[in-house]
């Protein structure tokens, strides 16, 4: 079964080996009564993408999150305001359609340069 809530494109992930400590120190982050808002960072190959794939599958099971979406910007820098409010959008569409489909409609009929509805 193929979970569209989440997708990372190219060469499968391995799985999470070794970070227990680090991964507890994340989900207690995001899971408290106001999470925390996180950024990983580290360089090439250093492990950034199988944190994050492992930390998808974590959230999901503690039932905090109805979907988590994995947004490159690094390598597909949108190069407006306006295309970054549109992909934001496309990638919020794609990530709650599956737990959330009038969510992701109303989404899809949003008017991608107001902010307001993205917020909504």
């Amino acid at each position: 079964m193929t979970d569209h809530r989440f997708q990372i494109h190219g060469p499968t992930i391995p799985p999470l080996v070794g970070r227990k400590k680090q991964m507890a120190v994340l989900i207690r982050a995001l899971t408290k009564s106001v999470p925390d808002f996180l950024q990983v960072v580290g360089p090439r190959f250093a492990g950034k993408s199988i944190v994050l794939k492992a930390l998808r599958e974590e959230t999901l099971l503690t039932g905090h999150y109805a979907a988590v979406i994995y947004w490159d910007l690094h390598h597909q820098t949108p190069a407006s305001d306006e295309a970054f409010m549109r992909e934001l959008r496309d990638v919020l569409v794609t990530g709650l359609a599956p737990a959330q489909p009038d969510h992701a409609k109303y989404l899809m009929a949003a008017d991608t340069n107001n902010y307001g509805d993205v917020r909504d």
